[in-house]
């Protein structure tokens, strides 16, 4: 029974967003109180369960670290955990050129700071 009570879990939740919550990534434990009621005709058992969840929600003005999955000339796409952000071109250091080349790379001329292509860690801040 406690698997089968698992896999429901799993199914609702896992990889699903809530409203209240944010992107659901994983359930770190599930604890089931008492034996079930049993629903009439149906075969069925109804549990009470208490879930820990790991979650990602992030909030607006979060600072968070995106991998970059494309360079284009309008800005980075990326990831932050399961969220696909874009970053516009308006929005990075003016430094930034975008160069042509397979895949994108974005180029700075301040010698300090380091080119941008795909699979860099950048750190964002989520506006929107």
């Amino acid at each position: 029974a406690d698997n089968r009570v698992l896999e429901a879990l799993l199914r609702k939740w896992e990889g699903k967003v809530d409203p209240k919550l944010g992107h659901v990534l994983c359930i770190l434990e599930n604890e089931r109180h008492g034996l079930g009621l049993a629903q009439d005709g149906t075969g069925y058992v109804l549990y009470k369960v208490s879930l820990t969840l790991l979650v990602s929600n992030p909030l607006r003005g979060e600072i968070c670290d995106m991998i970059v999955s494309e360079a284009t000339p309008a800005g980075l796409f990326g990831r932050v955990g399961p969220v696909e952000v874009f970053v516009s071109v308006g929005q990075m250091h003016p430094s930034y050129a975008f160069v042509n080349e397979e895949p994108g790379v974005f180029v700075s001329q301040d010698p300090a700071q380091r080119d941008i292509s795909v699979g860099d860690c950048v750190r964002v801040q989520i506006l929107g």
